[in-house]
């Protein structure tokens, strides 16, 4: 399968393109033990890559002056990612990947805590349905507000073999 340059766009940044490819793909196959594995650390960096072409740094320097990106949860607190996003979907995204009272997707996979099962759950479908869904919205209104496409936009390798 290969990809256009819209295609690199909608999944956020270019050099995560075969993630959301091999990810979604997976998913309507039925696979979503891969799909999870693949889409869920995802989310959280394509919400820092809007985040940055939304004007923000998404990360900061520690007390050693260290730097490290914003984990998802503060992401996901951030006003210009609310405005993009919505109320709606912010809520969703932290119920369904990391409220404890939610399935916690992110936590569990990120620790290695969820087992197989888990990953075929109704929670993990509707989480790739979420990227499926936020997918194209995420490509035209990212689009919109950046400037100017950036030097990875025409990065050689858009072929994707599934």
């Amino acid at each position: 399968m290969s990809t256009t340059p819209g295609m690199r766009r909608r999944c956020g940044s270019p050099r995560r393109e075969e993630f959301f490819v091999r990810g979604l793909a997976a998913g309507f196959r039925g696979g979503f033990l891969v799909a999870e594995c693949l889409l869920v650390p995802q989310i959280e960096n394509s919400l820092r890559w809007v985040l940055h072409n939304l004007g923000a740094i998404p990360g900061s320097n520690d007390d050693e002056g260290i730097e490290e990106d914003w984990p998802l949860h503060r992401c996901l607190s951030q006003e210009k990612v609310q405005e993009f996003l919505g109320a709606d979907l912010i809520f969703e995204l932290r119920s369904l990947l990391i409220e404890k009272g939610g399935p916690n997707l992110r936590n569990l996979l990120a620790h290695g805590l969820l087992d197989a099962p888990n990953c075929c759950s109704v929670e993990a479908f509707y989480t790739w349905w979420l990227v499926l869904k936020m997918t194209p919205a995420t490509s035209r209104d990212i689009l919109e507000v950046a400037e100017a496409p950036t030097d990875t936009d025409n990065a050689p390798g858009t072929a994707v073999d599934l």
